[in-house]
């Protein structure tokens, strides 16, 4: 006898939901099953995406050289000095590989950012328990996970997923300090996720903490946070920070604050900085895909923030995302990771505004599906497009997009079931990033270039040298002693070397190793690096 497909689809509802029931009633299981789900999918491809450019390159290769030579509080990519960040990142990159014993790899390098990502998922979970209905706290970290954004900074040797759990921490204290629900010892939280935040990326943390205690001041709420401010807090973070900046000042003088705070910071705030400037309202107008499938909800979140706007929670979460996100919507430099902090608080108020759907309006109802609808091909069609493109595997593309078909499916197979899209949206993001990027060849130049002079360069005497295609990854992947820009002769008693060159070369002394043609999408053009092995005239 057949069972019908709205008996299955009832079966396998019932199944899921009893066993979220199961878990939410089970504070260990709930944290073992959003662990496991966090690894599944943001861990592919962590170790099989190389290196990439440019920001990702230099902060493992400055690691990398920590290791090498023992000095963690000069910090260099190659002989270049690193002082527009404090040392956070690499000193976790370092101190993760030497403590682990892990091999020198960009896998190693990314550890940091994939429990960063994790720690946040799990932090968000123990929040959401704080100040939202037991029924629907498991969805605010389901959807963190499954955001496109966190997928790509949980996979990059960067600071971003880093300061997303100390951002999290600091806000999730305001937050809770603010609706009456603190946890113990919040001062202390709150002054380590400042010390640990600042020592992963200056002052955008302050400036998060900073734009929500305005707004409480503004709204006559600052006196709850009052009890943040003692003693044993501004100990903790003048203990955990200050020792770092006292070396940094004692080896390099001012060099670090003109590099860090005047170079970096400010002219971030004043001029676009690497050709990244974007007009107001780029953030808005990529949120959308940078926070699919959750994002789909804002036009609910907002009708949301509207109609209980005086509610404690709504206005501490609207305190952590406008102010942070007005700043960053009006300076002129503007990358999409940049707001990442806000994204646990846009969780949190999808979750409510899922809550309330059943009173939402016609419009919103419409706009929701809309946008979840438009992601969805958005990303489909992307997809496609890389693989045309770059050269990646068609059937892995294939697979993304069925995935994401299904999940789409399941949503709106009877009753919008919501966890059903995050799960769904969550495994076709593991395809993605741990199948379909790793496939995308003609990204990867400086991977192919190492496997390519792999067999020649440790029976060269000389550093390997490179010409017009100079990015960090090739650093990373080569070494440390490569030497970028045009080259010199052969240093006076070496036999050979491996040389690299944007234009063919011809002479005697040359021998042909081979052509990797790609994109450098550092630079938004296709090139073509010639390989040879140089030999004394």
């Amino acid at each position: 006898m057949q069972v019908a497909g709205s008996d299955i689809h009832e079966r396998v509802t019932a199944a899921l939901r009893g066993t979220l029931a199961r878990l939410m009633r089970g504070r260990v299981g709930t944290w073992l099953a959003l662990l496991a789900f966090g690894l599944v999918v943001l861990a592919p491809g962590c170790q099989h995406i190389p290196a990439t450019d440019r920001d990702e390159s230099r902060y493992a290769q400055a690691a990398r050289q920590i290791v090498e030579s023992g000095e963690w509080g000069d910090i260099r990519f190659q002989d270049e000095l690193r002082l527009k960040k404090p040392p956070g990142i690499y000193w976790l990159q370092a101190g993760l590989q030497q403590a682990l014993g892990l091999p020198d790899t960009i896998a190693s390098h990314r550890l940091p950012s994939l429990l960063g990502a994790l720690g946040a998922l799990l932090l968000l979970l123990a929040l959401a328990r704080r100040c939202l209905d037991a029924r629907i706290a498991l969805l605010p970290p389901l959807a963190l996970a499954v955001s496109f954004l966190l997928g790509a900074e949980a996979r990059l040797a960067t600071t971003d997923a880093v300061l997303l759990l100390t951002t999290l921490a600091a806000a999730g204290v305001l937050t809770l300090r603010l609706t009456g629900r603190p946890w113990r010892h919040d001062d202390l939280i709150l002054a380590g996720a400042l010390a640990a935040g600042v020592l992963v990326k200056g002052p955008v943390i302050i400036l998060l903490v900073a734009g929500m205690a305005a707004v409480a001041l503004l709204l006559r709420r600052a006196g709850c946070l009052r009890p943040l401010l003692t003693w044993r807090a501004a100990l903790l973070f003048v203990t955990l920070a200050l020792p770092w900046f006292w070396l940094i000042a004692a080896r390099h003088g001012a060099a670090f604050w003109q590099d860090s705070l005047v170079h970096d910071v400010a002219g971030k705030a004043i001029g676009a900085q690497e050709s990244h400037g974007q007009p107001p309202g780029f953030y808005l107008l990529t949120l959308p895909l940078a926070g699919w499938p959750w994002a789909a909800l804002l036009p609910a979140i907002g009708w949301l923030a509207w109609h209980r706007r005086g509610e404690p929670l709504v206005l501490a979460l609207l305190a952590w995302i406008l102010p942070f996100w007005c700043v960053f919507e009006l300076a002129p430099t503007k990358l999409v990771h940049y707001v990442l902090p806000t994204y646990p608080a846009f969780a949190l108020l999808a979750a409510l505004a899922w809550q309330a759907r059943d009173d939402w309006p016609v419009w919103v109802r419409r706009a929701c599906i809309a946008l979840l609808l438009f992601g969805a091909i958005a990303l489909a069609v992307a997809s496609g497009m890389l693989v045309d493109r770059f050269g990646g595997a068609v059937w892995a593309s294939a697979l993304f997009v069925g995935t994401l078909l299904v999940a789409v499916a399941g949503f709106f197979w009877r009753k919008a079931a919501l966890t059903w899209l995050l799960l769904g949206a969550g495994l076709a993001y593991a395809q993605f990033w741990g199948v379909l990027v790793p496939s995308l060849q003609a990204l990867w130049l400086s991977e192919r270039l190492a496997t390519l002079t792999a067999p020649w360069r440790p029976a060269c005497d000389a550093p390997t040298v490179a010409e017009g295609f100079v990015e960090p990854s090739l650093v990373f992947e080569l070494g440390t002693d490569l030497r970028l820009g045009v080259p010199g002769p052969l240093p006076v008693g070496a036999t050979c070397r491996v040389r690299l060159s944007r234009e063919p070369l011809a002479g005697d002394h040359l021998r042909p190793l081979g052509t990797v043609g790609g994109f450098n999408y550092a630079k938004g053009r296709a090139i073509e690096v010639h390989a040879y092995l140089e030999s004394a005239q």
